[in-house]
């Protein structure tokens, strides 16, 4: 009898262990679930407002260099183009993040730093432009009209 009770209680200590090893095993997959879930759902609106944001600088950006090359446009048969220049402040960060903007003939660019998401403008400008990446770090950009190589250019 002594045999039966010490098997009896060996396998209700193993019956407790078990019952205790796989409820800590669902709760660990529930919380890893929970935490995979909550960070899908803060992660959506943070890229929503930085992609806002690049769209709103990007923007002005292009509609400044739009508005130039229409100016030099309008005055290129009468020649009298000088030096024609805009400056303009762009935000140091968006969403908490440094950006670059890339210039080129063709389109305005925008993509911040470890994130990868690109905001993008087209461009059609009648005017040559030196392609240019510039940093929001540098807050402050030139757009000017460089008559001797009839390009615009950035500073």
């Amino acid at each position: 009898m002594n045999m039966k009770n010490n098997k009896k209680y060996a396998e209700e200590a193993v019956s407790t262990v078990l019952s205790y090893i796989l409820s800590l095993s669902i709760a660990l997959v529930l919380l890893m679930i929970l935490m995979v879930t909550y960070q899908n759902i803060t992660a959506g609106p943070s890229s929503t407002v930085m992609y806002e944001g690049l769209k709103i600088v990007g923007s002005d950006l292009s509609m400044r260099v739009d508005g130039m090359d229409r100016i030099i446009d309008s005055l290129r048969p009468y020649k009298m183009i000088g030096r024609l220049e805009t400056e303009v402040e762009i935000p140091y960060s968006v969403g908490g993040k440094i950006y670059y903007v890339n210039f080129t003939q063709t389109e305005l660019s925008m993509e911040p730093e470890d994130i990868s998401l690109v905001f993008r403008v087209p461009m059609n400008l009648t005017t040559n432009l030196t392609s240019k990446t510039l940093s929001s770090a540098q807050q402050r950009v030139t757009i000017f009209y460089n008559n001797s190589s009839g390009r615009i250019e950035f500073e």
